[in-house]
């Protein structure tokens, strides 16, 4: 019911119906004890939920965390997620940082910080979790539509991080997604800057520096 919510486009990415959840060991005969959590993820099809980025929900005794997440190990998705927001992050806050910042209760990396998008860009490394937790009591505040609405909702608004950990070339796509239909400005040199306007080049190469 829950894949039924996304967006067409998630859904032609996204693996929604086989090997989705984890499973709970009963007895694992003195191995360590039984997993305290309850996993399930949609995740790029033809991959693994452990090695791959997922949009997932987890239920644990303190309550649900809904979010993305790459898996343990995703270390190609990891690094395919690090350099694309390094290499557009600039395009990425005025497109994604109004959707994610008026989403309530939405937190970044492993210390579950509630920044910014636009801050959590600037950061020189990236903890691949963005996720939502609702306490146990909030979450049974819910009934059974609303809580399946809330988790869709926040799937919606995080897809755009599963583009950036599963494609090469995710902004055109990323564009389309969030409705953004103006093509990006074409580049202007500064030979032809500095031929219109009567400035050196070494001065605009200065300016430029500094507005970086």
């Amino acid at each position: 019911d829950l894949a039924k919510q996304l967006p067409q486009e998630a859904k032609a990415l996204l693996e929604t119906e086989k090997g989705l959840t984890s499973r709970i060991l009963k007895n694992d005969y003195g191995r360590g004890g039984a997993w305290p959590h309850y996993w399930g993820a949609f995740y790029p099809q033809g991959s693994k939920r452990t090695a791959d980025a997922q949009l997932y929900a987890s239920v644990r005794k303190d309550g649900l965390r809904v979010g993305f997440h790459i898996g343990d190990y995703g270390e190609v998705s990891l690094e395919r997620f690090e350099r694309n927001l390094q290499a557009h992050r600039n395009a990425l806050g005025p497109l994604l940082g109004e959707m994610l910042d008026d989403m309530p209760g939405l937190t970044y990396g492993e210390e579950e910080e509630p920044l910014s998008f636009s801050a959590w860009l600037r950061a020189s490394r990236y903890h691949p979790r963005v996720s939502v937790f609702l306490p146990v009591d909030e979450a049974l505040e819910h009934s059974r539509e609303q809580l399946r609405g809330r988790i869709a909702e926040t799937f919606r608004a995080l897809y755009p991080l599963m583009l950036l950990a599963t494609s090469d070339s995710p902004l055109v796509t990323i564009r389309d997604y969030v409705g953004d239909r103006h093509p990006p400005q074409p580049d202007y040199p500064l030979a032809q800057c500095a031929q219109e306007t009567g400035f050196s080049e070494e001065q605009l190469e200065y300016w430029l520096a500094g507005l970086e």
